[in-house]
């Protein structure tokens, strides 16, 4: 399997379970908007992982 690939599904799968947190979280609270950070720093890691595997 190319390692691409393989970085990718796994970064898309924590981002998926990240995001299943932040459904829970109360709407305005502190532990959110940590959870949104947290999501927005997968984010782009993920981009850079995509950014990454093109320029090989």
């Amino acid at each position: 399997m190319i390692e691409g690939v393989h970085s990718f599904r796994k970064h898309e799968e924590r981002l998926a379970r990240e995001q299943r947190k932040l459904s829970r979280k109360k709407k305005g609270s502190n532990n959110r908007k940590k959870q949104k950070r947290e999501i927005a720093k997968l984010h782009h890691t993920i981009s850079n992982v995509r950014s990454d595997f093109l320029h090989k």
